[in-house]
């Protein structure tokens, strides 16, 4: 083959990694494969495409097999299409060609994904014997070296699982309407719906993409849009019809009014804990509130405040430790400080096991004292007791006492554990390894969190989920928004539903865009939090640690000197974590306290010494209002929300679990003798 084809190779192939770089896919066209191919082989200047043997100089099976392969593809570039044959050749031979075939290609209609199942496609060469003597002829041949983004063996799943994200966001765009996302955003930024934050980020993206959409003209337009930025964007965007905000926004659309839409959003959430926005309400409703609070005699019962152990009626309390808080002068100072002593929740793996009702009914009569192993997986337990300013006020709940409980806001979770919960990634499964960049310092950059398996498969942006193993890559971002965290996160619901042996994590600077500020990495399993700092990625690919999985134990080894373990125990509430905590006071909630009703679900709480919530939690909620008050929920919303409780070192405070969800928690009692139980919930 001449210098010249050589050179259109090498420049075919050059264009095409500068038209890769930074995207996310290669699209197919809807082109006619053989037509394809008649303009390429008919495109040539006359008499520079002679005839070789039997057919023309350029007329191979290889080369026919490449263009009907991946001839017809292209990328979209800010919704025009751009083929991978839109160059400059410098041949006068050539150049006619690939500006027909581009011709050709930019004309038609995306399609689908392009996914090859292996990196090679097309030949480099191939040898042929002369027939007249020895002479070995040697043919090039149009070939490509595919990136590893655009290659997946489970090639069907893969275009599947992109045709299905770019409907969803097609359909989105068509179905949601501005203006619904206006009044929505306007709800979320006065706080006037539930959870409405978690999803404001979302919305003001897909605003802006919306927005840019409305502008184009033709259908064709729309569609390479779709397909352009359906694998740019989060699936958070891309799928935002198939959420619970994208019901709220379709209802909107559709003409649902208001208060309905936000019915059936609310039924939606199904708030597991008692936090609360403030409430949508106008000056008509806020007036009929005032008056039914007035009329009922419940303006001395709305202003609340932290309960104490002087508070509570003594048959309403399951165990109290009246030792606590006396100072033992004989105590010597080497048992104080065991107190210090951080304790590995693993060692304890098996111990005597106790139902939360058999331990009531039967160990706790004959036990003296009781401490709780509080690990990090209970700071969303923490829970506070509360009651009205005035002892005297009426009382405005469903059950016959005043007293009422507000749980932790998960405020204690690190920064980057909550923005991955924002943006809907699971937190609360027994693996996690999640990463944060763009936090501070502008980072562009294009960060991706890998996991190479036991079974030596990877989940990673390609394969989210794959064929074998529970993990999955539930949060995944390709362009940060300025100054806005950047978060991606994979997780692991049960480990009893993992493979055993080496889960490598590391991370993979897809596109390096000059970010500063480098990355935060965590690990987290057991309720512990490794957190890993890299002030500055120096290379392509991060490792950051091995977690190691055999009989049921979560072990980690560090990897790279950037790798800091920050220390897992932290203080809660005044409480240290993997520490045992002596308990004050243990308790059923007031909702079932002594003929209360045994109205909604039951808790139980043990107080903790020297326990303070740090934090201001509403006064009162919603659930807990009788039926004379909830005509005006609206109302009580915002209420509670403004009369928070204020902050006092004489409460009652510790963890509480519900008896409807299963959990556990390790207890050392002292009684006839010290027993260590793992109470289950």
């Amino acid at each position: 083959m001449n210098n010249d084809f050589t050179s259109f190779v090498k420049k075919m192939q050059l264009n095409f990694k500068n038209l890769e770089k930074d995207e996310r896919a290669l699209f197919k066209t809807d082109i006619e494969k053989n037509k394809l191919w008649d303009i390429y082989i008919n495109s040539f200047p006359e008499g520079t495409n002679k005839v070789y043997r039997t057919n023309r100089q350029y007329d191979c099976n290889a080369c026919k097999s490449f263009i009907k392969n991946i001839g017809g593809t292209v990328f979209i570039k800010n919704g025009k299409l751009k083929s991978i044959w839109d160059f400059d050749t410098g041949s006068n031979i050539f150049q006619p060609v690939v500006d027909k075939m581009s011709e050709y290609v930019e004309s038609s209609k995306v399609c689908d994904v392009y996914i090859s199942k292996t990196k090679r496609v097309g030949i480099d060469s191939n040898e042929s014997q002369s027939k007249d003597s020895d002479y070995i002829i040697m043919f090039e041949h149009l070939f490509l070296d595919l990136p590893h983004k655009f290659c997946n063996v489970n090639k069907n799943e893969r275009i599947s699982e992109f045709g299905s994200k770019r409907n969803a966001f097609y359909n989105s765009l068509e179905k949601i309407s501005t203006d619904s996302i206006q009044d929505v955003l306007y709800l979320v930024e006065n706080n006037s719906i539930y959870r409405g934050l978690d999803f404001k980020k979302t919305l003001v993206k897909f605003f802006e993409l919306k927005k840019e959409y409305d502008k184009l003209q033709s259908n064709k337009l729309k569609e390479n849009f779709a397909w352009e930025y359906s694998t740019k964007v989060n699936d958070s965007v891309a799928k935002i019809k198939n959420s619970s905000i994208g019901k709220l926004l379709l209802d909107l659309t559709n003409g649902v009014c208001l208060d309905n839409a936000l019915s059936q959003y609310e039924s939606i959430v199904a708030p597991e804990n008692y936090k609360r926005p403030k409430g949508i309400f106008t000056k008509k409703t806020l007036e009929n509130a005032k008056k039914t609070i007035d009329d009922l005699g419940y303006t001395d019962s709305l202003r609340r405040r932290y309960a104490n152990k002087e508070d509570v009626n003594i048959n309403n309390i399951l165990f109290i430790d009246k030792t606590l808080g006396t100072k033992n002068k004989n105590c010597d100072i080497f048992e104080e400080m065991l107190d210090d002593v951080i304790v590995d929740p693993n060692k304890f793996s098996r111990v005597e096991e106790m139902n939360i009702n058999e331990f009531i009914e039967n160990t706790l009569k004959t036990t003296n004292k009781i401490s709780v192993l509080f690990e990090n997986k209970h700071k969303n337990n923490m829970v506070s007791l509360t009651c009205p300013v005035d002892k005297n006020s009426e009382n405005m709940f469903k059950w016959n006492n005043s007293f009422g409980w507000a749980y932790k806001n998960n405020v204690a979770d690190s920064s980057l554990k909550r923005k991955v919960r924002e943006m809907g990634g699971n937190v609360d499964g027994d693996l996690r390894f999640s990463i944060k960049w763009n936090d501070g310092h502008v980072n562009k950059d294009d960060l991706d969190a890998h996991c190479i398996t036991p079974n030596g498969k990877e989940i990673n942006y390609i394969d989210k989920r794959i064929t074998g193993d529970t993990g999955v890559l539930d949060v995944d971002i390709i362009d940060p928004i300025d100054l806005t965290p950047a978060v991606e996160n994979i997780s692991w619901e049960d480990k009893n539903k993992m493979h055993k042996g080496k889960y490598s994590f590391y991370v993979d600077v897809f596109s390096d865009r000059g970010g500063e500020g480098g990355f935060v990495a965590e690990i987290e399993f057991d309720g512990k939090i490794y957190t890993f700092n890299c002030d500055k990625q120096k290379s392509r690919t991060i490792e950051i640690a091995n977690v190691f999985l055999k009989d049921g134990v979560f072990t980690i080894e560090n990897l790279a000197e950037l790798n800091k373990c920050q220390g897992a125990t932290e203080t809660v509430w005044g409480v240290k974590t993997f520490h045992f905590v002596p308990v004050s006071t243990m308790m059923f909630s007031p909702n079932y306290w002594n003929e209360s009703g045994n109205i909604g679900n039951k808790h139980v709480f043990f107080m903790l010494d020297k326990c303070l919530n740090d934090e201001r939690p509403n006064g009162f909620y919603n659930e807990f209002l009788n039926n004379s008050l909830l005509k005006h929920r609206k109302v009580f919303e915002a209420l509670g929300d403004k009369l928070r409780i204020e902050n006092s070192e004489n409460q009652l405070s510790g963890v509480g679990f519900s008896l409807t969800k299963r959990d556990s928690l390790l207890v050392k009692i002292i009684g006839k003798s010290e027993r260590l139980i793992r109470l289950k919930f």
